[in-house]
């Protein structure tokens, strides 16, 4: 048989439970449903204001980001690993031109390591890029776990 003060206690879990899952499950609707950034991989928002939004993004090796999302706000991303992934091409979409003589050009959406350099394929811890408010993202296929900060620029 259960005392009285032992039945409160439960009770009161109970409801300070209900309360707090009441509360939360907002905020973990919302974050399991914004998939735009790494599709289902493990992100974790760090900051998020009304100026920026900065995400940890854990990419697992196997992994594949399905591509085709418009981008909602300016967006920088820094490789926190060295990020070894795959971007297939489009189906339908002409062959890009490889000419291993020829360095890479920087554009405005370029890859840059640290040394400056224009990254193309596997890019090194440190490297950074830019993208536009509504540019797509690509499909990724992840050769090698690594994580990326994603910065979301508001304004």
């Amino acid at each position: 048989m259960i005392d009285k003060r032992t039945m409160s206690m439960i009770a009161i879990t109970f409801v300070c439970g209900a309360v707090a899952g009441g509360a939360l499950s907002p905020l973990a609707i919302a974050a399991a449903s914004d998939t735009r950034l790494a599709g289902d991989a493990p992100t974790k928002v760090l900051i998020d204001n009304d100026k920026v939004k900065v995400s940890l993004v854990s990419f697992a090796k196997g992994f594949v980001r399905e591509g085709g999302q418009k981008r909602a706000q300016d967006q920088v991303i820094v490789w926190l690993d060295e990020g070894d992934y795959t971007v297939p091409p489009r189906p339908g979409a002409p062959p890009r031109p490889q000419n291993a003589n020829e360095p890479p050009q920087k554009g405005p959406e370029s890859a840059i390591a640290p040394d400056g350099s224009v990254v193309r394929g596997v890019h090194p811890m440190g490297t950074v890029v830019w993208h536009p408010k509504d540019s797509n993202t690509p499909t990724m296929q992840i050769n090698k776990a690594f994580r990326s900060i994603y910065i979301e620029l508001k304004k």
